[in-house]
């Protein structure tokens, strides 16, 4: 099968061969598969799936009135940037593109796009209402973009049973394609958002590119970045906070010679703000954007000589997604690190500098961290709110409830029935006297009142708009509020702004003159934990081959050479280091910190104490009889059960045991867990030195 020669030239025209990516989704796309791919960054991912998909469904979009395909993306901003990318393409097919989230609703339009680009809680919205969702009688295909951003995440659960709704609603099946530079496991994917049942060609393109990498000290920032940019280089640096993008930008700005070339971007700044910053950067030959993850995502932001990153990312999976925005056009990618802080080369940070080397060997071996399907409640509670409401808090049977989690297991009437019976003990739904039936209650009215009916993203502080001249260019935290004065200047976007007056829900800001004495913003939230299995990797690397020399900067090399060679002559990868200590035994396991304080649980230990890499305990453990598999864990990691940071709304109005339940899943089905407790058990106990070989860890507390 073939593509029509109309959609093959709009799209392909000037290419002189298409990647095997876009290749090997033509066949099965125009056959009516369905398809998960996953290809490296900048691999023409997009075109893969949405060439074939008009080119199957051009004759019905030519005629159309209203969506034949929908294009889900997971933010407004990648939203946008999907448009500004089809849209030419389209129109010269003689077809329309448009998008449809919170600040632009081109589906009201008639005719309505062909191709529309949308979030998945848009989606929902578009489902509550009767008249709305008629705009989908003719719809044919599902785009999922950034699959892993949605995998085994509350908002991917809502997604996958927005998909059965829409399903049931149109009485037919959708065609269905997903893609990602970053899933580890095509099959678990398709489980996760079309359920087991559902059939899908699995097209794996793992990203082939070298990797040139240089790590320097965090002071050198200003230093490296300034030579790069001066010699006509474009850089985009990543931070894991939105301060630092301002720390470092007023750093930079002290350089004469880069005070007209930096930019910021992150959430909290306005989707205006973003969108100049994204033109005004791709536009430049040399600059610098210091960014947080929100420019991870397929955002055309113009060719990158090299990726900076500030710190070490969380994970690996974030790790290849930032690295990977840069030297698209050639087949090395160029990336530095900055790592540590107020220190000079002839003290490297021990633990950063191999967490980096780490997380550079798992991108180098195309190593992804991939859990099975995850079993979520959070996003049932949302759409049994969303389904109700959209009946106007009618009376909806039970039995037609669950019908919308068919493709979900672990959500069978029992379930279901529990949600339910605990929403209703909180005045949210209310039971039928009679009937095995719930409507709505006042809590839940309230809620559609105030439109939180659709969102499954993390609860976060309430939000001050901030605004220059009556526009708004961001939002911050509320908690602020107790922070700032009227005369304050903040540090926002790159730039230095004088507060001129407080409200409580607004603070209006004017240009300052100098960044002098600025407050800095206060954003809340916790660093993300480093995954068990990039603790675990950290352990492997140090006892594995060296690492490149080439990698360190001046002196740097040594420290790590001297550094990993004391480890490996006092420690074997397969012994358990430990030490004596005042309290009793020192174990270094490099187990992830809950991992750690499990084992001590399951002991039986007393007064023990744990972080990521330690655990400290008043008397020896018998590590050669300590269980292998996760599972036996599972009474021990429900004791310690606690409420994570960065839950729903809806999660924390289920029952306590579906609320430990999800609390487990991970935890149960992280593949690394069993690999890390079986090198544990497996490893012999040895005493040493700690002056010797592990100075920098820090001792549990």
């Amino acid at each position: 099968m073939k593509l029509l020669p109309n959609v093959a030239a709009a799209f392909y025209g000037n290419f002189p061969a298409l990647r095997p990516a876009q290749q090997a989704a033509i066949a099965p796309l125009l056959a009516g598969k369905n398809i998960i791919l996953t290809a490296g960054t900048g691999s023409g991912k997009t075109e893969a799936v949405t060439v074939p998909l008009v080119s199957r469904y051009y004759a019905t979009m030519r005629d159309a009135a209203v969506p034949v395909i929908l294009y889900i993306a997971p933010t407004k901003a990648l939203v946008n940037d999907l448009l500004k990318r089809l849209e030419p393409r389209l129109t010269e097919l003689r077809l329309r593109a448009g998008i449809r989230h919170g600040d632009r609703n081109d589906l009201s339009k008639s005719p309505a796009p062909q191709l529309l680009i949308t979030t998945p809680e848009s989606v929902e919205v578009v489902l509550q209402n009767a008249n709305t969702v008629k705009k989908f009688a003719a719809l044919q295909a599902v785009i999922i973009d950034e699959a892993h951003l949605l995998y085994n995440t509350q908002r991917g659960m809502q997604l996958a049973v927005l998909l059965c709704r829409l399903r049931k609603t149109l009485g037919r099946d959708l065609q269905m394609a997903a893609l990602s530079a970053t899933v580890g496991d095509l099959a678990a994917a398709r489980d996760f958002l079309w359920g087991k049942d559902a059939a899908a060609e699995l097209l794996p393109f793992p990203a082939q590119r070298a990797i040139q990498a240089k790590v320097f000290p965090a002071e050198r920032l200003v230093e490296v970045v300034k030579n790069l940019v001066v010699n006509g280089n474009k850089i985009l640096v990543f931070t894991n906070k939105r301060k630092d993008c301002d720390k470092l930008a007023a750093a930079l700005q002290k350089e004469n010679e880069l005070r007209d070339s930096i930019f910021a971007h992150y959430s909290s700044m306005s989707d205006e703000e973003r969108r100049r910053t994204e033109a005004a950067f791709a536009a430049r030959k040399a600059a610098v954007c210091l960014a947080t993850s929100t420019l991870e995502l397929g955002i055309d932001i113009g060719d990158i000589d090299a990726v900076a990153l500030y710190h070490c990312p969380h994970s690996v999976d974030a790790f290849l997604q930032r690295i990977g925005r840069g030297n698209r056009r050639t087949a090395k990618t160029c990336v530095l690190g900055f790592i540590g802080d107020d220190r000079d080369d002839n003290e490297p940070p021990y633990l950063e500098a191999w967490q980096f080397a780490a997380l550079l060997n798992a991108a180098q071996n195309g190593e992804l961290s991939m859990s099975a399907p995850h079993e979520l409640f959070g996003a049932a509670a949302q759409q049994i709110f969303s389904v109700i409401a959209a009946n106007d808090g009618a009376f909806l049977r039970i039995a037609d409830l669950c019908e919308m989690f068919v493709a979900q297991p672990h959500l069978d009437r029992p379930a279901v029935e529990n949600i339910l019976a605990e929403l209703a003990k909180q005045n949210f739904l209310q039971k039928h006297g009679y009937k095995n039936a719930y409507g709505a209650d006042e809590k839940l009215h309230r809620l559609a009142e105030i439109k939180m009916l659709y969102g499954n993203f993390p609860l976060g502080a309430q939000k001050i708009q901030l605004t220059h001249q009556g526009q708004s260019i961001g939002e911050a935290p509320a908690e602020n509020l107790l922070r700032w004065r009227d005369g304050d200047k903040i540090a926002f976007a790159g730039r230095a702004w004088k507060i001129k007056r407080i409200t409580p829900a607004e603070a209006k800001l004017e240009i300052a003159a100098d960044r002098n004495g600025t407050v800095e913003i206060y954003y809340g939230g916790n660093k993300p934990a480093i995954a068990p299995a990039d603790i675990d990797r950290i352990w492997r690397v140090l006892h594995g081959e060296p690492v490149p020399g080439e990698i360190w900067t001046r002196n740097f090399a040594a420290a790590m050479v001297e550094s990993q060679n004391a480890i490996k002559t006092h420690c074997a990868l397969n012994e358990l280091p430990y030490c004596a200590t005042t309290d009793g035994v020192l174990y270094f396991t490099f187990a992830g910190e809950i991992i750690n304080r499990a084992l001590a649980k399951m002991a039986g230990a007393t007064k023990a104490q744990a972080n990521d890499f330690c655990l400290e305990v008043a008397a020896p453990l018998d590590w050669k009889n300590i269980a292998a598999d996760s599972a036996a864990y599972a009474d021990c990691f429900r004791q310690l059960f606690d409420a994570p940071a960065g839950r729903s709304y809806f999660q924390e109005l289920l029952p306590i045991e579906l609320q430990q339940r999800e609390f487990l899943e991970p935890l149960l089905k992280d593949p690394a867990i069993p690999r890390i407790l079986t090198r544990l058990r497996n490893s012999r106990p040895r005493a040493f030195d700690r002056r010797q070989i592990f100075p920098d860890l820090p001792c549990p507390k």
